[in-house]
């Protein structure tokens, strides 16, 4: 999330905080919908709803999820694996 934000920061002042601020919301979101998101790489993903991002994240029970990681999907999906991957406990 912190590369996003200096990517978007860098491309226009104020930007990086808007990223900041929807990355943060979409993860509020998992609150009520968390669970219901497509599985890739054994992990749930949920789109972001304004920028290419997605958070990737695991049911710990009916109460609680952990958010993995947040990714720009515009990288190859193979770099998107290998990071998935170093995050398994």
């Amino acid at each position: 999330m912190i590369d996003g934000y200096w990517f978007y920061e860098f491309q226009e002042k104020g930007a990086g905080s808007y990223f900041r601020s929807c990355q943060l919301d979409d993860a509020e979101r998992l609150r009520a919908t968390g669970g219901v998101h497509a599985i890739v790489s054994n992990y749930h993903r949920a789109l972001s709803k304004v920028f290419p991002f997605s958070i990737y994240y695991r049911l710990e029970d009916e109460d609680s999820l952990t958010i993995v990681a947040i990714l720009d999907q515009r990288q190859k999906p193979s770099k998107i694996e290998r990071i998935l991957r170093r995050r398994v406990d």
